[in-house]
């Protein structure tokens, strides 16, 4: 997982990660995943390398890798429950990505957000 961060907003927010491809059953794709400032809220967008043109773009992290995951089990034949915990896949459990997000400019002006605080080495 690569993390890319646009200080000039606080909700632009982009990481990569594997994950299997939604068209070719045998490979993997990277995702490049985008916390994007909606207006209202955030937009979680995901983009594919294998497929640049189709993003998939919803209002929670969960709503758009959800369709990403139930593809990938569709063309392999899967028979999963699709459920996906969309903050983790957008890397949002991790504690270094909640640091990095805090110390972005304005992220104070992030409605909703509970901040937290961080140990250093803890």
């Amino acid at each position: 997982m690569s993390i890319h961060l646009d200080q000039s907003n606080a909700l632009n927010l982009s990481l990569c990660r594997k994950y299997s491809s939604t068209v070719d059953p045998t490979a993997e794709a990277i995702y490049t995943c985008s916390i994007l400032d909606g207006g209202d809220g955030p937009k979680f967008k995901i983009v594919a390398s294998d497929v640049p043109d189709r993003p998939q773009i919803a209002g929670t992290a969960t709503g758009a890798w959800s369709t990403i995951v139930k593809q990938a089990n569709t063309i392999r034949s899967r028979q999963h429950s699709n459920s996906v915990s969309g903050p983790d896949f957008f890397g949002l459990g991790q504690n270094t990505i909640k640091h990095l997000i805090q110390e972005l400019p304005n992220a104070d002006r992030l409605r909703d957000y509970v901040w937290q605080n961080f140990v250093e080495g803890g």
